[in-house]
């Protein structure tokens, strides 16, 4: 462990570039608890909540032993880069940009300051839908509509008291989850589930470019999945897609964009 001091620490760093991302918000962090520390030495409470506890913060986070112990025994799959979020960095310059408006005295200086602290935010970062990460919401959800349409669909298909387990394409699943959480299914995001053997079959199933049907429903059936959502995209081209399914007991209900509803029958 004393060895790989060093590199316990280099991978604390690393999760922090992971966490700041390429925008400039952790230098207006600092730039703010910098004035914070200035403006407001005398008053404890303030200084206590802000300062002391975002330093206090950083230097655990920093800290070799304790990116040790969440890589070997508490975190184990790479998201120490989450545990930054501890620090109150969106707090903190709220905070110092509050202070620094409210020091001023004329409501023309209050207005010019209140401007350049935005136009300082808005350099400092970039916008979400440039990231590739976010997409314009299509509805009140915020969600893909074909997750929505989707959920609607198999609940009007619902018997009374069916227990609804679901088998669906991974790109859909956190999604279906989100909107209707008392549906069941197979595996969530990244393919995680309790039938952990059979799920890493049919994860990567669903992902590759032509399905195995006859696997994909085996394991449908042996986990009790009575709902199948299916990309098309992925179907074997010697099968028509609404009936490739029929033979193995499942019938196609309905089709949402690229997505084909199937529903166990037997």
């Amino acid at each position: 462990m004393i060895e790989n001091t060093n590199d316990y620490f280099q991978a604390g760093i690393e999760y922090f570039q992971i966490y700041i991302g390429t925008g400039m918000f952790v230098v207006l962090f600092l730039i703010s608890l910098l004035y914070i520390y200035i403006r407001d030495s005398k008053e404890k409470i303030k200084t206590d909540i802000l300062l002391r506890y975002s330093i206090i913060a950083i230097l655990i986070l920093f800290n070799p032993l304790m990116v040790y112990a969440a890589e070997e025994f508490l975190l184990k799959d790479m998201v120490y880069w989450r545990i930054f979020w501890i620090i109150p960095v969106v707090p903190v310059i709220a905070y110092a940009a509050a202070q620094a408006v409210s020091g001023c005295k004329e409501k023309k200086k209050k207005l010019i300051t209140s401007i350049a602290i935005l136009l300082i935010i808005v350099y400092c970062g970039k916008l979400v839908y440039n990231t590739g990460n976010f997409q314009e919401a299509d509805n009140l959800y915020k969600i893909p509509q074909e997750a929505i349409d989707i959920c609607d669909i198999i609940n009007e298909q619902s018997e009374d008291g069916e227990t609804i387990q679901l088998l669906v394409t991974p790109e859909l699943a956190s999604y279906i989850r989100q909107y209707d959480g008392t549906m069941k299914m197979l595996f969530g995001r990244h393919g995680r589930g309790n039938a952990e053997g059979e799920i890493d079959t049919v994860y990567e199933q669903l992902q590759s470019d032509t399905m195995d049907l006859v696997l994909i429903t085996e394991i449908a059936r042996d986990t009790g999945c009575n709902y199948l959502i299916l990309n098309s995209h992925r179907m074997p081209q010697d099968r028509p897609e609404i009936d490739s399914l029929y033979e193995f007991g499942y019938m196609s209900v309905d089709t949402v964009g690229e997505y084909i509803i199937f529903k166990d029958i037997r």
